[in-house]
């Protein structure tokens, strides 16, 4: 920089970005200290650890000594992608795939930018004219982006080039991510792998290196390094482990060269999972004795099973948080065959933790069982209309006990079999039977009494409109059922209707919190006991013992009361189905893909319609969208919209744009030039005077602009996508949240940043009328580049200490309840509060993919403006990188998994956010006098970004699972229970305060 330009006083504004960038750093680095010093003695930073049932985890760290403050590195730079795959899941892979999709992005956009870009631009003189005319506020930033050109100069065809380079280097990025996640994806359903029998002993596999041999610790570490920079070397190590993947489930199903059909033996066990076994044959029978297969008798035809656990006597909660030993029989009896919920709130098994080299115990010899995805083998129909139509006349149910009769008499007709007839030939898979003999009339006479009793049964009385819509749920389940088994007779074998209980969980949280008084009572009681003096050496303590008692008697009515209200509540719920959903279960996946493909009317095609589709994982369901119709779901999209549109248009990037630029609008020019010209934030240069301006100016609008999108924003969006009641599931949840989060960033923190910032910044100036008209396009295309202060500000923060910060506060309850307790606040009095105490927060991907966004928005934008904002893109992802993996390898645990359909949506965002940066650069080159290479930008980069957003379409069809695996998956008996909630369920097993919540431990309601 000459002296003519360092004569202005906008060198005040380089002066705050380098007091904010040193004040960003050492935030950073005590935090970092911090961290190296608490991680001594505060174990949350290690929770996953202790996690007793993980199949694999990583190795405790070590601590004390020096190597406290850089141990937790190692696991950072020598844990590979396959191993945290093995430990966290597919969707933690994706999350730590994005950020290398950054790192990799950024990467070559900041070499190739401020190698070609920055020495043009600073070679131009536009900007030091434009400030010695006093027309348009500038700041010495500017220096380095595109506004420093001369109007009109050819150089603009090089930013327009550029661009074009930058913009198929990133399709052909987003191309090979894709195909990777889609490989991953199908891996991640199709897994089988050898299950261990309830008897069996397990191991926990620690991951990471075995032994810390420089050479083992170099190859490592080199191993993730080209993990995360290179994405070719990512596509390739996918491609090889899909083939090994495929050589190992050919190896486990057995599968012959003569096609031998593969059959089910077990039940359902674990989380998501299903026995299957080679070569044997599919039976009824061989199901765990621990499930009895009872039909409910109240409210419940013939041939619509109900299903519910077996012997003992009805119970409304079972104490959870108990360990294994201390678990009734019946409930360790039940939870073989159930779905628990999240891992550590019941302990399944305790495994003992060996080294990565020690092999899984197969449990037996011969063929062992194999665990898959039970989703693959259901299918979920959504009703298109409401179940319950207001109609005063019992017509309705004539015409249905017609119906019925009609296809239960369908042998005549050589439709196929009757419901209970499973007596033909397995092999058969589900073809119809032909030539079968006629029902007999004695038969058809019995079963046309049964329908026209069906009114007393059902309790059906004329003008009681409450029975007449239960007796029509029935029989629309009833027809439903019926029609499924006469098209599948043999691979059909439950259909689960969903039932509403969202009263039996309210109870349940009323009951479990009473139950946490009693735990604490009993406990308090226990140790006051212990610690109590020898008999009567003193009687002072009797009347606070007798106003204990007396407590402790009134909080066990209440439990009693509590449980009765749970108990009747549960038989209410399932008296009748909601009518809204039901879960067709199948032994095969070809038919359940064949009726996810090609729903069934229910018998009855002017009356019910379905919506079918491949049903979610038992822990991944959002039971609220169950219960709406397609109806209701648009009515609610509708009173959710102005809500979604107010949270999307507040101003808070307008407040955020405004206090960055706000000493070039209050400082620029003179007083006699600006209106707004602070005398004292201007006119002096002190240690106060700067650190008031890195405060105001760069702090500050950091601060409310993370605020705001970490407390408010998330809390918004899930309320209104859960209220709108449009996702069937708690992943698909999750990314209309995140999608919401990237048009709130696009929209908010963007535009309106680059609106204000840029208008606000010339307000003084425009204030005292020294901008003509001829001088507006100048004005506009400082005022564009000009906006570029605050993710320049926002982005140093982010990089230098938001993301080090998460080290030391990855969770606000767990790290404030830590403090709390130093303080002798909120301490655990009972084994349940410290069960909830060292239950691991689960991912909350919609926001966290939102901060994503956040980046990659202002970066592909201002990618060829201002060149100086890639760098600190790049060590944004850098920093979020190591963070984020630590986090995922030691501290969140995962409440549900999607197979990585994120990566799918972070994928889409990122072409949207190209079609606004091809906008965004056109217009600039626009404003510029750049008309050819500005129309060109933005006539040819829409073109080229909607051919690729079809290619991409394409691609998704790879998401699917492939008809190759469909077609040798084995066959497979699923629990029925597995798609019953938890809170139906005897005992409540599975259900915890937290459990099927979007996000756990964030203080959420579960139903909006």
């Amino acid at each position: 920089m000459n002296s003519t330009k360092l004569a202005y006083s906008f060198v005040v504004s380089d002066s705050t970005i380098n007091t904010s960038a040193a004040l960003a750093a050492s935030c950073g680095g005590v935090v970092f200290v911090l961290f190296a010093w608490l991680r001594g003695w505060m174990g949350v930073y290690q929770k996953r650890v202790e996690i007793e049932d993980l199949p694999s985890r990583p190795r405790a760290l070590r601590l004390g000594g020096l190597q406290q403050a850089w141990s937790y590195l190692i696991p950072v730079f020598t844990i590979t992608e396959e191993e945290v795959l093995e430990t966290a899941g597919v969707d933690a892979l994706v999350l730590l795939r994005t950020l290398s999709l950054g790192f990799q992005m950024f990467t070559v956009l900041s070499i190739f930018g401020c190698a070609i870009l920055l020495p043009i631009y600073l070679d131009g003189y536009w900007v030091e004219t434009a400030a010695a005319t006093k027309t348009v506020s500038t700041s010495t930033l500017q220096y380095f982006t595109l506004t420093n050109i001369p109007p009109g100069s050819p150089l603009y065809w090089l930013a327009a080039v550029l661009y074009f380079c930058f913009l198929f280097f990133i399709m052909w990025l987003l191309a090979l991510h894709y195909r990777s996640m889609a490989i991953l994806r199908v891996q991640h359903l199709s897994h089988l792998q050898p299950l261990l029998r309830p008897g069996d002993r397990g191991v926990m596999h620690l991951i990471g290196p075995v032994s810390r041999s420089p050479k083992e610790m170099r190859r490592r570490v080199v191993q993730v390094l080209t993990e995360l920079m290179n994405p070719v070397y990512m596509y390739r190590w996918v491609t090889r482990r899909w083939r090994r993947h495929c050589d190992r489930i050919t190896m486990l199903t057995g599968r012959t060269s003569e096609g031998e059909e593969l059959k089910a033996e077990r039940g359902v066990t674990g989380e998501d999972e299903v026995h299957v076994q080679v070569g044997t044959k599919c039976d009824l029978q061989q199901l765990p004795e621990a499930v009895s297969f009872e039909r409910h008798q109240e409210g419940w035809k013939e041939g619509c099973p109900l299903w519910k656990l077996s012997g003992g006597k009805e119970v409304g909660l079972y104490k959870w948080w108990l360990e294994q030993q201390e678990q009734p029989e019946e409930l360790l009896e039940d939870s073989n065959v159930l779905l628990l919920g999240k891992t550590v709130v019941l302990r399944r098994q305790l495994l003992p933790a060996v080294s990565r080299r020690q092999a899984l115990n197969s449990g037996g010899e011969g063929t062992p069982d194999l665990k898959a995805h039970a989703c693959l083998y259901t299918t979920l129909l959504l009703a298109n209309r409401d179940p319950c139509l207001k109609v005063n006349s019992l017509d309705t149910i004539s015409f249905l006990a017609q119906d019925l009769i009609g296809r239960w008499t369908s042998k005549d007709k050589g439709l196929g079999p009757g419901p209970q007839d499973d007596t033909s030939d397995p092999e058969s898979g589900s073809q119809s039977h032909n030539g079968t003999s006629a029902m007999s009339s004695n038969q058809n006479i019995e079963s046309s009494s049964r329908m026209q009793s069906s009114e007393q049964q059902l309790g059906v009385k004329k003008g009681n409109s409450k029975s007449f819509e239960n007796a029509w749920k029935l029989h629309q389940a009833d027809a439903l059922y019926h029609t499924l088994r006469n098209l599948y007779p043999h691979s059909f074998k439950a259909l689960v209707p969903v039932f509403n209980h969202k009263n039996v969980d309210t109870l349940l949280m009323k009951l479990d919190g009473v139950m946490a008084k009693i735990e604490a009572e009993l406990e308090c009681s226990s140790v006051s006991k212990k610690e109590s003096p020898a008999p009567g050496s003193s009687s002072s303590s009797m009347p606070a013992a007798v106003e204990k008692k007396a407590d402790m008697n009134a909080l066990m009515q209440e439990v009693s009361s509590l449980e009765e209200e749970v108990l009747q509540a549960r038989r209410e719920a399932l008296h009748v189905p909601a009518g809204t959903a039901y879960f067709a279960i199948f032994d095969s996946q070809k038919d359940a893909n064949v009726v996810a493909a090609c729903p069934p009317t229910g018998g009855s095609m002017n009356l019910w319609s379905y919506q079918a589709m491949i049903a979610p994982s038992p822990e991944d369901i959002n039971w609220q969208t169950l219960w709406t119709v397609k109806s209701e779901r648009m009515y609610r999209r509708f009173f959710t919209r102005p809500l979604l549109t107010f949270a999307m248009v507040f101003p808070i990037g307008l407040i955020t744009g405004g206090l960055t630029n706000l000493e070039l609008a209050c400082c620029s020019g003179t007083p006699e030039t600006n209106h707004l010209y602070w005398r004292w934030f201007c006119g002096t240069d002190t240690f106060w005077t700067r650190l008031a301006k890195s405060l105001l100016t760069g702090l500050l609008p950091s601060v409310i602009n993370t605020f705001f999108d970490t407390y408010i924003m998330p809390l918004v969006f899930y309320f209104v996508c859960q209220a709108e009641c449009s996702s069937v599931s708690l992943s698909q949840l999750d990314r209309a949240v995140a999608r919401n989060f990237f048009y709130y960033g696009l929209f908010n923190n963007f535009l309106m940043v680059v609106l204000s910032g840029g208008v606000f910044s010339q307000v003084g100036l425009w204030l005292k009328g020294h901008n003509d008209g001829n001088g507006v396009l100048n004005t506009l295309s400082s005022a564009i580049t000009q906006a570029s202060n605050f993710f320049f500000n926002n982005l140093l923060w982010k990089s230098l200490f938001t993301n080090p910060f998460r080290f030391i506060w990855p969770h606000d309850g767990t790290i404030l309840f830590v403090f709390f307790r130093l303080v002798g606040l909120h301490l655990p009095k009972s084994a349940r509060d410290r069960m909830v105490i060292h239950t691991n927060p689960s991912y909350r991907g919609g926001r966290h993919f939102g901060a994503f966004f956040s980046v990659f928005i202002p970066g592909l934008c201002y990618a060829v403006i201002n060149p100086l904002l890639l760098p600190l893109c790049l060590c944004y992802f850098v920093t979020s990188f190591i963070a984020w993996k630590y986090c995922v390898l030691y501290f969140y645990e995962r409440s549900h998994e999607s197979g990585g359909q994120m990566l799918q949506e972070v994928l889409y965002s990122i072409v949207g956010t190209m079609w606004m940066s091809s906008f965004f650069v056109g217009v600039v080159l626009i404003v510029h006098r750049a008309w050819v290479p500005g129309g060109l930008v933005l006539g040819l980069s829409p073109f080229l970004l909607y051919f690729f957003s079809i290619h991409m379409d394409h691609m998704s069809e790879s998401l699917n699972y492939p008809l190759e695996f469909i077609a040798r998956a084995p066959k497979a008996i699923i629990n029925p229970l597995q798609y019953l909630p938890c809170g139906l369920r005897n005992g409540s097993i599975g259900w915890y305060p937290e459990q099927q919540k979007v996000w756990e431990k964030y203080g959420i309601p579960r139903y909006v």
